[in-house]
């Protein structure tokens, strides 16, 4: 167990956390898949999101936790998103959401969840009991840029024909356009 990897991690706190949400709400928590990763919507935004098990393969809702959190972050993200997998991930953070968040000890607002007495005490054990979370906290800064684009724009100075292709190609040779003059980069 010591050597276990994040999703690992993940997976058998939020089993621990299974059995503390069955004891407070008297309800099993449906199967799930939880994995460290960027959230889809707002990476900068979400700390998690869980994806309904329509959208799976397997037929298993899938969550993740973004590698902006700490321990105890990640599992209060996680009991949250265990709420929206009660819920059949299809309220938002309406009636059905709150109806197992609030039992669960997540406090308002129920967007951004913080955890109650009882839900950190609970997290505090499991923190305890299993080995350490195998996680360095990931640094998302503002000036983070996508990767820009390979593609080159070549334009006819003639006619304005336009065509875009790759440094690779242009190593070989740059294109002509089909009236037969040069293209220029631009």
């Amino acid at each position: 167990m010591d050597d276990m990897n994040r999703e690992a991690w993940l997976q058998a706190a939020g089993a621990e956390l299974s059995t503390y949400l069955k004891q407070v709400t008297g309800k099993v928590v449906p199967p799930f898949h939880v994995s460290v990763g960027w959230p889809f919507t707002s990476p900068r935004k979400r700390l998690a999101e869980c994806w309904h098990s329509k959208a799976s393969a397997d037929g298993v809702n899938q969550i993740f936790i973004s590698p902006v959190l700490d321990t105890e972050r990640a599992l209060i993200s996680l009991v949250h998103e265990l709420c929206h997998v009660y819920d059949g991930c299809e309220n938002g953070h309406g009636k059905g959401f709150i109806d197992y968040a609030r039992p669960a000890g997540l406090m308002e607002p129920w967007a951004a969840s913080t955890a109650g007495d009882e839900l950190n005490r609970e997290i505090s054990r499991i923190i305890e009991e299993l080995p350490e979370y195998p996680h360095s906290i990931m640094a998302m800064t503002e000036k983070q840029t996508p990767q820009a684009t390979r593609m080159k724009k070549l334009e006819c100075p003639e006619c304005g024909y336009v065509v875009r292709t790759t440094q690779k190609w242009l190593d070989v040779g740059v294109p002509s356009c089909p009236a037969g003059d040069e293209l220029v980069l631009k």
